[in-house]
């Protein structure tokens, strides 16, 4: 039976950890196991403790300083031991319920990658305060990368067994730039898109992104669209 790696980055997250795991233990994959890996970054709510409590079936990754997200994803993807690995956000921004659509082209197309597309036109949410940044950090790595892909700074995206070993060897980033990381070293793999659904939250329910980000997110995909990715 195949497992998929199920790999939650934690900051800060006490108020929705425990219903991120409870919907994620009752989404419905199919005969496809579950391995939850949580990586707590020196959260400094009670984040930590939810995780403690914690039976020893979940694995468990505590930093004792704050490394970002991309250290997470880093450290994630090397203890991911499952035949496909998806990363979780701990915010509840991305509904769970996706999880079915996003493993469907890579469990039955042949596909390597899967990335989930938050701007697809039915989407209520499409005209959030980040939209028209993320489209153009899109846009600008797609010329760079020749890609065609919608949302490159998705949460959602689904590797399978050779992408993880193929990732986990050769990211660097720690913060969000890894998702910039990601796709740049992504170029030679097949990858498709679906569309998820996605519900922003504001500032004040504890989003984590700011204007700055949006910048340090461009100089992230000139710097590793252009550099050497062999």
């Amino acid at each position: 039976m195949e497992t998929l790696s199920i790999i939650i980055p934690v900051y800060n997250e006490e108020k929705n950890l425990p219903e991120v795991l409870k919907r994620v233990e009752a989404v419905n994959i199919g005969d496809v196991n579950k391995e939850i890996i949580l990586i707590d970054d020196c959260s400094k709510d009670g984040s930590r403790d939810i995780i403690n409590s914690l039976s020893d079936r979940y694995v468990k990754i505590f930093h004792e300083i704050n490394k970002g997200k991309g250290t997470a994803v880093r450290n994630g993807l090397k203890k991911a031991t499952g035949d496909f690995a998806i990363i979780q956000d701990a915010d509840l921004e991305y509904s769970i319920e996706n999880y079915p659509a996003l493993l469907f082209p890579i469990l039955s197309r042949g596909y390597d990658v899967i990335f989930g597309n938050r701007y697809y036109e039915s989407n209520r949410h499409i005209y959030s305060s980040f939209y028209y940044g993320v489209r153009f950090l899109s846009f600008v790595s797609n010329i760079i990368n020749r890609q065609k892909l919608s949302d490159i700074y998705v949460g959602y995206k689904v590797f399978n067994r050779r992408v993880i070993n193929y990732l986990a060897g050769r990211l660097v980033s720690n913060r969000f730039a890894v998702e910039a990381e990601i796709t740049a070293r992504l170029r030679k793999f097949k990858i498709a898109e679906v569309p998820i659904y996605y519900k922003p939250r504001s500032f004040k329910e504890g989003k984590k992104i700011r204007w700055i980000d949006g910048l340090k997110g461009l100089m992230a995909v000139l710097y590793f669209g252009l550099i050497d990715m062999s």
